[in-house]
């Protein structure tokens, strides 16, 4: 529960975690299932939020390479490149 204590996390950067910590597949998964169904795991609908966030914090910055920056920072939390690709188009 550490790693929810001062963000919600989304459900792959869960995973990631958790297989960094050496959980077994069994116990990770039922983790993941635990925290999705208390709504403790942040949904996708999140990612558009925290693209606006990123970017308004990257204010100064070149848009192409805010962009550029901001992708590399999602795919580290463990979004997928879809994911990514979509919710920067939606901005």
């Amino acid at each position: 529960m550490l790693l929810l204590k001062y963000r919600r996390r989304s459900e792959a950067e869960l995973r990631m975690r958790l297989t960094q910590k050496d959980f077994a597949p069994q116990a990770r998964e039922e983790a993941i299932a635990f925290l999705k169904a208390s709504g403790l795991v942040s949904a996708g609908e999140d990612l558009p939020a925290l693209c606006r966030r990123r970017l308004k914090a990257m204010a100064g910055i070149e848009p192409a390479k805010a962009r550029a920056r901001l992708y590399a920072y999602l795919l580290r939390r463990g979004f997928s490149a879809e994911e990514i690709e979509e919710a920067i188009e939606k901005l």
